[in-house]
């Protein structure tokens, strides 16, 4: 699974792409060593926070 967040003011296209480009391959390669787990995910999920949210998640 890879989530990506553009903002809404990024005018850098290169940067954009290279972002992008390197957290899809991060999660490819999570996902051929099967990390994380469904396990993990089922008992961190609710902790979870995203970087740039600032709590706004709830």
């Amino acid at each position: 699974l890879v989530g990506v967040f553009i903002h809404w003011q990024a005018e850098d296209d290169k940067k954009i792409y290279q972002y992008n480009y390197q957290a899809t391959k991060e999660s490819i390669a999570r996902a051929l060593k099967g990390t994380p787990t469904v396990d993990e995910v089922l008992q961190k999920y609710k902790a979870a926070r995203h970087p740039f949210a600032s709590g706004a998640e709830g």
